[in-house]
């Protein structure tokens, strides 16, 4: 049997995580992870830091796709949150159970992005730069965009969930 995977992309600052635990609120029949729920143990496990070490990237994707097949062994949909890009995940890169990629980016102006990790301590200026960069190649990758700048993360949810809807309507 194959699916669909759903993917919810944003670089940095978007809104992501926000939009997650917002989203686990209201999910109904869907399950949702985000990719960095187990990149502390899968790091130890590889012993590299999968959050900055790129070579680790592609097996922790398939890592979590097989994670994501499970739960649809479970008769639910999961929705995979994470800062990857179609570019990251080519179809010779999708496990034999995935019939296709439905992606949804979560996005915001410049401005507001700039704003929310200027406001993370960690965060410095080289990497402020790289999710700025990242945001605009995202923008170019993915059409379906949520916005995030001036919706909260309840009203992101739910434009999430209507997306899902109108995504499991489509046949591949």
């Amino acid at each position: 049997m194959t699916y669909p995977l759903y993917i919810v992309t944003g670089a940095p600052g978007a809104g992501k995580s926000s939009a997650v635990k917002a989203f686990v609120g209201l999910a109904k029949e869907y399950i949702a992870f985000d990719i960095d729920w187990l990149a502390v143990p899968a790091s130890n496990l590889c012993g590299k830091d999968i959050f900055t070490d790129a070579s680790t990237w592609p097996a922790y994707n398939q890592l979590w796709f097989e994670v994501l097949r499970c739960v649809y062994r479970n008769g639910l949909t999961p929705v995979l949150f994470a800062p990857i890009s179609p570019e990251d995940v080519g179809e010779e890169d999708l496990p034999r159970w995935c019939r296709g990629v439905e992606w949804a980016l979560l996005d915001c102006d410049d401005a507001t992005r700039r704003r929310r990790l200027t406001e993370r301590p960690d965060w410095d200026d080289t990497m402020i730069a790289y999710a700025m960069e990242d945001a605009g190649l995202l923008r170019r990758a993915v059409s379906r965009r949520i916005n995030t700048a001036l919706k909260d993360p309840a009203a992101v949810a739910e434009e999430i969930l209507r997306w899902l809807e109108q995504s499991r309507a489509k046949v591949f």
